[in-house]
């Protein structure tokens, strides 16, 4: 039977146009929780004393402007991820992790160093045509 050449994938643009072009960070977290990524957070347009809420689903923390959020960004241009927050992420004191901003819609993606590690060796398989010597 001849072979139908299946569909191009979607690109995410179109499949999410409000999230505009992402900008990226990796920042460690200390014994506290803290993450500092200034750059980000300007990007943002998030300055000290703005609350923020907290959702995680899916191996992925998400944070944006709250009026009455519990985690705030103090004067040092950081924000501490909850206890909770980190063990549901399965992130630990001096671990990194990729922060994912988008100015469009003004959310911060966090995720942990695992999850990126997992998007990588994915990648790899589905192209490992290119990869094969």
């Amino acid at each position: 039977l001849p072979t139908t050449p299946l569909p191009p994938k979607p690109s995410t643009t179109a499949l999410f146009p409000k999230l505009g072009p992402a900008r990226i960070g990796v920042a460690a977290i200390d014994a506290s929780g803290r993450v500092r990524e200034k750059t980000l957070l300007r990007a943002l347009g998030w300055r000290a004393g703005e609350a923020l809420d907290l959702r995680i689903a899916d191996q992925t923390a998400a944070l944006w402007p709250a009026p009455y959020g519990s985690i705030h960004v103090d004067s040092r241009d950081q924000f501490a991820l909850p206890r909770g927050c980190r063990t549901l992420l399965g992130i630990e004191a001096g671990d990194r992790v990729l922060l994912a901003a988008s100015t469009e819609i003004n959310v911060l993606l966090v995720y942990s160093a695992p999850v990126v590690v997992e998007w990588i060796r994915q990648h790899l398989a589905d192209h490992f045509e290119v990869l094969h010597v």
